[in-house]
């Protein structure tokens, strides 16, 4: 029976995913890391430390699941978007990898648009924000010139650890044009984005097909983690469209709700979305002449985890919603805004603080988290109204991330979101979805839709909307709605 292994870079651990034909999961080994933090609206991570974590990661699930690396019949990897990871001339790192929510390159962001104005707008179809690929580089340009001057490579964080296990660079299509160097108009990396920075095409990697072949583990690579020498490896995909394949969304009509470290609301489209508003994402699908649409949030999973670790002290997520489950909806609240790390959609706002508002004498710790919940829901509901304005109808929702584990979670996003709540029977979606690549990309299924067909599965859990809910929601919703823009002034 063939075995394939997906590597899937997070932003707080990177995991090793080892599964059959079938998708059935085999074993599992996760590394946990932190997020650098040098100074306020920094973050940051050193790449070796991933590539430290990823060696113990698939040795780990070697060893879990009693297998030899050459069971493993190819690997495909996965990642955390945006980040931006510099080579120096022999392959070597140049400075910690600046995250996609890092927030220090605003002013940079901000000057490139204006720059190059309503051109770049239309070739990259995405708005430039602080912790893409531009406005980093840009900073690093402008505040560490000598090390500018050392850059020969500028690579995605996924594809650091694909050159690490294969010696090869190179990238593909969802991670290049997300990287918002990359000219989707046109296919290839934005000549005026690279003019005006003094770089080069040559200081950026060829792009292929996430399931291409992109090269096999090295010998050295092979002695570090216990695969064997020679197994194929293909590209891969940034950690949103392995999601979406992990689930079985390749076509437009359904969307995923992701609750992870951030959260997401996507759905597929049969070419590239103009939102002249630009506070969505646009990005290519891991099919090939696909897109998916995005609205995006930066601390989903993060607000719960911020709450129940700095302010609880109680990370017992089981019992906790357990508890709030109880707490009747009310529409005076209290309502939480999950801005702690500033937002994305649809406020394209670094600056922008969490909030808890309405709080009384009757609130407890239970009323304040259960609120933490629904404000992530709210944020991905503003995502949802944003797609649905842009022609791009939504039929079914399949949950995902750590988010699809929580039965509370679950109804919330279907009660606030006004759907049925779906899930797959994989809690691993974005590690599953490389685990598709390789099995594609080494010949086992002729294409993504037999895979997913063969090796995506339908869950158990699932919400149904409850009318009084509903309403009830929609009503807090309106004051969530308002607070962003009484409040913006004071942050």
């Amino acid at each position: 029976m063939p075995y394939f292994a997906g590597i899937d870079l997070g932003t707080s651990s990177v995991k090793c995913f080892i599964a059959d034909q079938t998708g059935q999961k085999i074993s599992a080994h996760h590394v946990d890391y932190d997020v650098a933090v040098p100074q306020q609206g920094y973050a940051e991570q050193d790449p070796l430390t991933w590539w430290s974590a990823t060696r113990s990661a698939i040795s780990g699930a070697l060893k879990k699941g009693n297998l030899s690396g050459e069971k493993i019949k190819a690997v495909g990897l996965s990642g955390q978007m945006h980040g931006t990871v510099l080579l120096g001339r022999k392959g070597n790192v140049l400075r910690p990898a600046i995250l996609h929510c890092d927030g220090r390159a605003q002013v940079e962001a901000g000057q490139l648009s204006e720059w190059l104005g309503d051109s770049l707008f239309q070739s990259l179809y995405n708005p430039l924000f602080s912790g893409s690929q531009p406005p980093s580089v840009f900073w690093v340009k402008k505040y560490e010139p000598q090390l500018f001057e050392k850059i020969t490579c500028i690579l995605l964080p996924k594809d650091y650890i694909r050159y690490c296990l294969t010696g090869e660079i190179g990238t593909e299509i969802t991670d290049a044009s997300a990287s918002l160097f990359y000219d989707i108009r046109h296919g290839e990396w934005s000549r005026q984005l690279l003019q005006l920075l003094g770089l080069s095409q040559h200081q950026f990697p060829q792009v292929s097909l996430p399931y291409d072949h992109a090269g096999v583990i090295s010998q050295t690579a092979a002695a570090q983690t216990g695969l064997a020498a020679g197994t194929p490896v293909v590209f891969g995909a940034g950690d949103q469209a392995a999601q979406l394949l992990g689930n079985g969304v390749l076509k437009p009509g359904t969307a995923t709700s992701n609750i992870g470290t951030s959260g997401q609301i996507c759905t597929p489209s049969f070419g590239p979305v103009w939102n002249p508003k630009g506070n969505t994402n646009t990005f290519a699908h891991a099919d090939k002449g696909m897109f998916y649409v995005m609205g995006a949030m930066l601390s989903a999973g993060l607000s719960l985890k911020w709450f129940t670790g700095q302010v609880l002290r109680d990370t017992n997520y089981r019992e906790l919603d357990e508890q709030a489950a109880k707490l009747p909806v009310s529409a005076k609240g209290p309502v939480f805004l999950p801005y702690l790390c500033g937002e994305r959609t649809p406020h394209l706002d670094a600056s922008a603080k969490g909030v808890f508002f309405g709080l009384g004498l009757e609130h407890s710790y239970l009323h304040m988290y259960r609120a933490v919940m629904e404000g992530v829901v709210f944020a991905l509901k503003d995502s949802m109204e944003i797609l649905e304005a842009l022609h791009l109808p939504i039929h079914t929702v399949v949950a995902s991330g750590g988010g699809a584990n929580s039965k509370l979670w679950l109804q919330i996003q279907a009660d606030i979101l006004g759907h049925e709540i779906r899930t797959t029977s994989s809690s691993e979606q974005a590690a599953l979805g490389s685990v598709i690549l390789a099995a594609t990309g080494s010949g086992f299924y002729a294409d993504l839709s037999q895979a997913c067909e063969q090796m995506v599965h339908p869950g158990t859990a699932y919400a149904l909307p409850d009318p009084e809910r509903v309403c009830i929601y929609q009503e807090l919703y309106q004051t969530y709605r308002a607070l962003y823009p009484k409040l913006k002034e004071l942050y």
